[in-house]
């Protein structure tokens, strides 16, 4: 998507690092990414910095807006956020408010959230314009496909110090349960 010119900004959340997590962190990340995508509102951004930057610094809820005001004249913007489930319970419930108030705001902006699943999450989500998908399901053909694969590589170096065919065979049976008993998950 960034090939073709299309604004995708992201956030990869870690247990170790909240700071980002917090909405004030978090805007104005995105804010900079975006003005690295769209060099026309470097000058509003600045002018922001000169004129307001008390609030630029310390005010989530001007920092949001300021955002939502970037991203109506900056086509569509593409928001990927990885690993929600990483963030304190209490911090992710303000970031997902946060974030939902922007999101609601703005025909052009595009989520895609990451997230193991969690209740708190999926309740906040839930009766949004968010749609969840679960990737840890229904995944038996990638799995199957994954161990084939795998297995292959392996009997083939096996065979290539004195494995015997029959043995190589029993091994991709084996590795062929495996896939089986993991059920999709």
């Amino acid at each position: 998507m960034q090939s073709q010119s299309q604004a995708v900004i992201y956030a990869f959340f870690d247990h170790s690092n909240q700071g980002i997590a917090k909405p004030l962190k978090f805007w104005q990340s995105m804010i900079f990414q975006m003005i690295s995508h769209n060099r026309e509102l470097c000058p509003v951004v600045h002018e922001c910095f000169i004129k307001k930057y008390d609030a630029l610094t310390t005010n989530a809820e001007y920092v949001e807006k300021l955002f939502g005001d970037l991203a109506v004249s900056s086509g569509a913007v593409h928001i990927v956020i990885d690993g929600i489930d990483e963030v304190e319970e209490s911090t992710r419930v303000a970031f997902l408010e946060s974030l939902h108030r922007v999101a609601e705001s703005r025909d052009n902006l595009y989520l895609l959230l990451s997230s193991r699943p969690e209740r708190d999450i999926e309740i906040k989500i839930q009766g949004s314009n968010f749609h969840a998908l679960r990737a840890d399901k229904h995944n038996s053909v990638d799995i199957e496909n994954y161990v084939r694969n795998e297995g292959d590589v392996w009997t083939a170096e096996l065979q290539d110090h004195g494995a015997d065919p029959k043995s190589c065979q029993q091994i991709r049976t084996a590795l062929g349960a495996v896939a089986k008993r993991a059920n999709g998950e």
